[in-house]
């Protein structure tokens, strides 16, 4: 390991690694699935560094996963995926490319401004066939550090259908970064009794650390939107940045996750809650922060009104390594049990963010994340609620949704009741586009 930090260090200037980690940050990886991130992300600067767009375009999905698979595969030997067990008849679900990195044509942006798209939400509205596909549009030219960095101002951007995802409207900008060039990532909610959805962001992530919140509402299935609305940390306990979506639960109560940190840069402070209000959104609460090492995470609602948060591990954990963390809430997300290890979902090295849904009426639960020691593979994971002992099993299935390179995720049932449809948005191919696909799961299900 000592070894192969050395080289990092002495390769940084030629591959850019000194913007974007720098040796402080070096020290900071842990393991080979972390550094072979680096190795990726860097290669891409280098190229990105000394290429035009078209060209930088084509290569990260070449070269750069060759070096980094190549520095995982000469260390430990062998493949860094797990074999999916699938009938031989099945096939991936067909993808549509919703958000495309590269020069922008947005005239919010400006012809020629060349944007990353990250962070998927995806988001049905209530029993209705209307989906909203968001996405931080992070502008390259806005960022301190590199191409599609973590800390580039951003805007959020949205895509609807209104046919359960067979066509899309064209991209709509929702929330701009604003002058202080926000890095903005958002969450989203949707009220059913109130046909109201939500799309939280933050406000003022600049060099301050600042992760409080705002709202925007919808009241006409994403059409337009309301003015932010701010929401007071001290009164509601609202701060930090989520992910992907929450959920209305059975009761009515809207709740979501969140982590405690909303930029990388800030000091590292790795804790997950829930947050959540009975009264509509007028008024927000929330948990108390969970066990140190949770962080990224999604949230759902089992077949006997549980909750259940599945959570990306990192620094500060000190349980079980390489698998997801996860704990249940039996008053719907107010507190929270044991964080416990899911030794069923392999999580190699703090690698990913993963996304939950679940349909409580016909006791399924899913779960999407890549399936590997890196990010690849990404794999449609099948579940359901013990009732002996109330907890999730998951089970022998799972579904290739894309073999390639894969990241973040979002995705929601399509088909409540039956749940035979859902609906996947990922980003893929080192951040070229974030993409939406159908996985037919009777096609695969063994429970």
């Amino acid at each position: 390991m000592k070894n192969i930090l050395s080289l990092f260090r002495s390769c940084r200037v030629c591959f850019g690694a000194d913007r974007n980690h720098g040796a402080k940050k070096i020290e900071n990886y842990h393991n080979l699935s972390e550094l072979t991130n680096v190795f990726v992300s860097s290669s891409r600067e280098f190229f990105v560094s000394t290429s035009s767009v078209i060209q930088v375009r084509k290569m990260p999905s070449l070269l750069s996963r060759v070096f980094g698979n190549l520095l995982l595969f000469s260390i430990v030997g062998g493949t860094n995926r797990y074999t999916n067990k699938l009938p031989a008849s099945f096939s991936p679900p067909a993808l549509q490319d919703l958000f495309i990195s590269g020069q922008s044509t947005n005239p919010w942006t400006g012809a020629g401004t060349n944007v990353c798209y990250r962070i998927p939400s995806l988001l049905r509205l209530g029993d209705s066939n209307t989906l909203l596909a968001i996405a931080s549009e992070r502008l390259w030219e806005l960022s301190e550090t590199s191409f599609c960095s973590d800390e580039a101002g951003s805007n959020i951007v949205l895509r609807r259908s209104e046919d359960g995802g067979e066509t899309w409207s064209d991209m709509e900008l929702l929330i701009p970064t604003g002058d202080n060039l926000s890095e903005r990532h958002s969450f989203s909610l949707f009220d059913a009794s109130k046909s109201t959805a939500f799309v939280f962001s933050n406000p003022d992530v600049t060099k301050t650390c600042n992760c409080t919140n705002e709202y925007y509402t919808s009241k006409d299935g994403g059409r337009t939107w309301s003015d932010p609305v701010f929401v007071d940390p001290d009164e509601s306990g609202v701060y930090g940045m989520g992910l992907g979506h929450g959920i209305q639960h059975s009761s009515g109560r809207l709740v979501a996750g969140m982590r405690h940190i909303c930029r990388n840069s800030c000091p590292a402070d790795f804790k997950a809650k829930s947050i959540f209000s009975d009264d509509n959104g007028e008024t927000w609460s929330s948990s108390d922060w969970l066990t140190a090492g949770t962080t990224e995470n999604e949230l759902c609602e089992l077949s006997d009104g549980t909750l259940y948060i599945n959570m990306r591990p990192y620094q500060g954990w000190e349980g079980q390594k390489d698998v997801r963390l996860v704990a249940y809430s039996g008053d719907r997300g107010s507190t929270w049990g044991e964080v416990k290890p899911e030794p069923a979902l392999i999580d190699f090295g703090f690698a990913d963010e993963g996304s939950v849904a679940s349909d409580p009426k016909s006791n399924q639960v899913f779960f999407l994340h890549p399936h590997a020691n890196d990010r690849s593979n990404l794999t449609l994971y099948y579940g359901h609620q013990d009732e002996a002992s109330g907890e999730v099993v998951w089970e022998d299935g799972m579904t290739t949704v894309y073999e390639d390179e894969a990241e973040y995720s979002d995705m929601e049932v399509l088909d409540p009741g039956a749940a035979t449809k859902v609906g996947v948005l990922f980003e893929r191919d080192s951040y070229d586009k974030i993409s939406f696909g159908v996985v037919h799961t009777n096609t695969v299900r063994k429970y």
